[in-house]
């Protein structure tokens, strides 16, 4: 025979299983609701993306059709683009004379470049 304690720990059991449900119907809702706005998000990322690439296509196209009119430019110029060069641009010695020596002892260079003991003396600078 069944007991009011029985009953009563059933009914117990029941409110608690019917609370829990209510609880995660709520919780499910605003999963929806959270999961429904990252899916607009990443709607409106796509977009982006898909005008980013667009873009990216035009500059890329852009910078060929400039890089082609400079090609043909040059091919034009041909011969007469290496006389403007020369004419332009002072003779390699004299670029060379202006360039500080830097093999020189350190002594010998201007006070204002520092004495960096770490730098090789071989033309070339050490940037790490």
């Amino acid at each position: 025979m069944i007991t009011l304690d029985q009953i009563r720990s059933l009914d117990l059991k029941v409110t608690k299983a019917v609370e829990r449900i209510r609880t995660l119907q709520q919780e499910n809702t605003a999963l929806k609701k959270t999961l429904s706005s990252y899916e607009k998000k990443v709607g409106d990322l796509e977009v982006l993306i898909e005008d980013f690439k667009q873009g990216q296509g035009e500059i890329e196209k852009g910078i060929l059709t400039a890089l082609s009119q400079l090609d043909r430019l040059e091919d034009e110029l041909g011969g007469e683009g290496s006389s403007i060069q020369s004419n332009d641009s002072p003779p390699v010695q004299a670029k060379q004379a202006e360039k500080p020596d830097v093999t020189s002892p350190p002594e010998e260079q201007d006070e204002g470049e520092g004495n960096n003991s770490e730098q090789p003396q071989t033309g070339e600078l050490d940037i790490f």
